[in-house]
Parts: structure tokens; sequence; C-alpha cells
């Protein structure tokens, strides 16, 4: 299993940052498959705090990758709702946009990488 993303990363960065950070570095509304795209961090993080946005969106990703979504939820609640329960169980603090950044990220590399 995959280390969870530190909460002392996330209370120091700023929950709403982390969340936008997901959605960019995914480039969740920008394009039709989920990117890597670490370039858009630099901007948008606090002075020196770069490489700890990355690497923190970074382990965010690796445990969405983990989440196992079984078929049967999938299908009567749709996958969202059901991936969205199981990674706010780690982490609550996550909002809807970098939720489904995350799913539609980890969903897309199970179904074409």
């Amino acid at each position: 299993m995959t280390s969870a993303a530190d909460p002392g990363d996330v209370a120091a960065l700023g929950a709403a940052l982390v969340n936008r950070a997901v959605v960019a570095y995914v480039g969740r509304g920008s394009g039709t498959r989920p990117t890597v795209r670490p370039d858009v961090l630099a901007p948008i993080a606090p002075a020196g705090r770069a490489d700890d946005l990355r690497a923190l969106v970074e382990r965010l990703l690796a445990e969405a990758e983990e989440i196992d979504v079984p078929a049967a939820d999938a299908v009567a609640r749709s996958l969202v709702p059901a991936f969205a329960e199981r990674i706010r169980v780690r982490h609550p603090w996550l909002d809807d946009t970098a939720v489904d950044a995350l799913c539609w990220a980890s969903r897309y590399r199970r179904l074409y990488e």
C-alpha cells in the first residue's frame, strides 16, 4: 500500500490549494484524457514548496489507483460516488472537484493504460 498523504502537509499547504493542484496536475477540464503536468504546480505553490505539493499530489494519485470499487457499487450508484465514499474515508478534506479528478485519472489509467 502507498504511504498516505500526510495530514501535516495538507495543513501546511492548505486543503484548497491541494484540491486545486490535483485538478491542475491531472488536467481535469482541459483535455479528453488525464495528463501529468508537474509544471503547473510551481506557479501556484507557496515559495519553496512546489516539490512538497507535487509529492503530495502524486501520493494522492497513487492512493486513488489502489482504491477498489466493486463492479456492483459502480453500476448501482455510478463510479464517482462509490469512489468518493472510499477516498473520503482517508481524506475528508478533498472537495468534489478533486475527487472527480482523482476518479477520472484513476479510471482512465485502469481502462486504457
